[in-house]
């Protein structure tokens, strides 16, 4: 085979493997993401699916329904057995009053008043049960976005008010123009009604919606909030402003108070089979619970209308009771649907969470595997270079140096991706030329748009700012991957990039870039999906041309990072536009970073005696070997033991140290040098296979002065230890 054919099967390859490795480890995460999400947006009333092995009763527990029954046979199994709940009101005896001491006559009017005190303590207990209830429900709304709980915890809310008003007015803390005998039982009877209404009509706006519009559910969760709120006002203001209210008890009659065996008609006649297959749709708790309320409601009435004859006797008690407990069981079923969604969602949150961290410790332990071996391999074909070799082994050995930089090209992608989306990537800020950066990344494709016949154009406008600061490796990523896509996609014509100024705000500039070209294009229909991991524009693309994908995402988040946007022109046949743009600062500092020369390994003027840390034993030598041509003396241990062990025997300029060690890892020995007389101002450099912002900052944390990733470039490293030289502590090559 020869090198070209071993080198595109290589990078293929390597390609296919990782991206399906990369697509299993993130299937667990999207898979876990896309059932919260399906949890968190339940935005219609219908059955609820379960995920496969999971198993939950949706219905109240057994034994509280069973509490219910008794609770409302209890107050009439008592009465029967001779149990008196009625405390009506007393005329007070004056006479006798007045011959009391002022307590002892307060504590007389209050017993005279019992009736009145616990009839407001039974109804300001019914209306915050009815309060709590409305709120809780908005709570549950908002994390599962299903109208069953608004809807109805709203037709609770104005039902408690109107029970409040009630109350209140009762009591003439609110003005009222009727008297006791007839307004308390008038306006129990129509608060009583309009929560029948408000409760029936809320389910049946529930049950005749159309499943599939939640774009409409705020629209009808508000219209019927007001409508509700309406009917409430209209029927306080009647009620407290009207002289001649119609007369509702008829004591010695059998139906005592007639008008309240309306609400117990429609709940038996309507509500029923309402809320019946409501439940049925819904299939939770909270329906479920309005269902067996229905049980308290009904006995409510039927006690006031049966049995009330004056006011506060016990029927009248029992009633209010009961509309306690008609209350309190929708708050119960509420209550267990808002605890089992809140746990369920803190269980998802807790599995995605986990899942990430998997993910990252897995591409971190990929990242390390992956690069341990590159370096030993890139390392060792410069040696092998820069040793002399014939021209047909500079070609192998250039197809391997190639296919090597491919993989750790594509590692280096991976990583970029996983920081980005965790939000761990950092930008550089430094003084930089874009000119130069656009120069850099034609330079880097010029060869092979040589070999294939292509034409570069270099468009630089006068109004691009001669000196910026932001992130230069980042900008030239970006550029070099499109430039890269270009000429890969390009098989006759031209490529061509330009830079111009987008605009200026003070010392803030839009930097524009442009890359032409006259390829194959992509279709309309594919052109948002290449921005996605993975994605490419044809199938087919994979195998023609290689890549897996991941070089646009990224670089569109970076160009996001960098404060600006992509977007891509094209047409099929006709070639594609890509046009981003980043903010940077202007400044007019000059970069003073120089620059290792290209080609053979570079020679330092400099000598600096470095120690190497690192137990790979084919690393270890590459080290000592580049060190070595690059004009330095170089001396190496295996671990972090003995590194420090040497430190204390000998003066050094500059330690690099692997993280990853036997008996002692990097971040150990690091510490353990910082904690040395003299191990102060050595300046100790990370240079390991762990390559993520966390294990960056790790080895800052540690005491470490700097951080190379692993495989380690020698541009990289010659500038590195050109930044270090100085004459205090290093001398001149003799």
């Amino acid at each position: 085979m020869r090198p070209e054919g071993l080198r595109m099967g290589i990078n293929s390859s390597a390609h296919e493997r990782v991206a399906f490795v990369i697509g299993v480890a993130q299937a667990r995460r999207t898979s876990i993401t896309q059932e919260m999400a399906v949890r968190g947006d339940k935005s219609h009333v219908e059955r609820q699916t379960q995920p496969a092995g999971i198993e939950r009763d949706q219905r109240l527990p057994t034994h509280l329904v069973w509490c219910v029954v008794a609770l409302c046979a209890l107050p009439l199994v008592m009465s029967v057995a001779g149990v008196d709940f009625g405390w009506p009101d007393r005329a007070p005896d004056l006479v006798a009053l007045s011959q009391r001491a002022p307590a002892a006559r307060i504590d007389a009017l209050r017993y005279c008043l019992q009736g009145s005190f616990l009839h407001n303590l039974l109804e300001w207990t019914a209306v915050c049960l009815a309060v709590l209830t409305a709120l809780i429900a908005f709570i549950h709304f908002a994390l599962t976005r299903t109208l069953l709980a608004p809807m109805i915890g709203a037709a609770l809310f104005w039902s408690g008010c109107v029970d409040a008003f009630h109350t209140l007015a009762s009591d003439h803390f609110i003005h009222r123009v009727a008297d006791a005998a007839r307004f308390i039982p008038i306006t129990w009877t129509a608060s009583r009604l309009f929560s029948c209404v408000v409760m029936l009509v809320g389910a049946a706006i529930l049950l005749v919606r159309k499943q599939g519009r939640a774009k409409w559910d705020r629209g009808v969760l508000l219209g019927a909030i007001a409508a509700f709120g309406l009917g409430s006002y209209a029927l306080v203001y009647y009620c407290a402003n009207s002289e001649h209210l119609p007369q509702c008890l008829f004591p010695g009659h059998l139906l005592t108070r007639p008008y309240d065996l309306i609400p117990v008609l429609l709940y038996v006649g309507v509500g029923y089979p309402l809320f019946r297959r409501l439940d049925g749709r819904a299939r939770n708790r909270f329906s479920n619970a309005l269902l067996v309320s229905l049980l308290p409601q009904a006995a409510s009435e039927l006690h006031m209308a049966l049995g009330s004859s004056r006011l506060f006797d016990a029927n009248f008690n029992i009633a209010h009771f009961l509309k306690i407990v008609a209350y309190a069981v929708p708050l119960a079923g509420l209550l267990l649907d808002y605890m089992d969604t809140y746990l369920s969602q803190a269980s998802l949150v807790a599995k995605l969470e986990r899942s990430s961290r998997e993910k990252d410790e897995f591409v971190g332990i990929m990242s390390h595997e992956i690069r341990t071996p590159l370096n030993g391999i890139i390392g060792n074909i410069s040696l092998l270079v820069d040793s002399g070799v014939t021209e047909q082994q500079l070609e192998y050995a250039d197809t391997i140096r190639s296919c090597g930089e491919a993989l750790s090209g594509l590692v280096n992608d991976i990583l970029d991706l996983a920081k980005i989306d965790a939000g761990k990537l950092i930008l550089e800020q430094r003084s930089f030329r874009p000119d130069k950066v656009v120069k850099e990344a034609l330079a880097v494709v010029a060869p092979v748009a040589t070999r294939r016949g292509l034409e570069l154009r270099q468009s630089l406008l006068p109004d691009l700012p001669a000196m910026v600061v932001g992130d230069p490796q980042r900008l030239r990523q970006v550029l070099l991957n499109l430039l890269s896509n270009a000429v890969k996609f390009t098989e006759c014509g031209h490529v061509a990039v330009e830079a111009s100024l987008a605009g200026r705000d003070g010392d803030m500039a839009e930097l524009s870039f442009r890359v032409c070209d006259t390829g194959i294009g992509i279709p309309l229909s594919m052109q948002a999906a290449i921005f996605n991991p993975f994605t490419q524009a044809d199938s087919s693309t994979t195998r023609r041309y290689g890549g897996t994908g991941l070089g646009l995402p990224i670089c569109a988040k970076l160009v996001a990072q960098m404060g600006g946007k992509m977007e891509v022109e094209s047409t099929p046949g006709a070639g594609s536009t890509f046009t981003f743009t980043v903010r940077t600062s202007v400044t007019s500092a000059a970069d003073s970073m120089q620059q290792a020369p290209v080609g053979a390994l570079p020679r330092s003027l400099f000598q600096l005696r470095i120690l190497v840390a690192e137990d790979n034993a084919v690393n270890r030598l590459v080290a000592i070997r580049l060190l070595e041509r690059m004009g330095h003396h170089a001396e190496a241990v295996c671990d972090g033991q003995q590194a420090v062990a040497a430190v204390q025997r000998n003066a050094y300029d500059l330690l690099l140290m692997d993280c990853q060690m036997p008996v002692m890892d990097g971040y150990a020995a690091a510490r353990a040098i910082r904690g040395l007389k003299h191990g102060q101002r050595i300046p100790i450099v990370a240079m390991t296979a762990n390559a993520l912002a966390d294990d960056r900052q790790r080895c800052l944390d540690a005491g470490m002065d700097d951080f190379l990733p692993k495989p380690v470039s020698t541009q990289q490293l010659y500038n590195l230890l050109e930044a270090l030289r100085g004459p205090a502590d290093v001398g001149a090559v003799t």
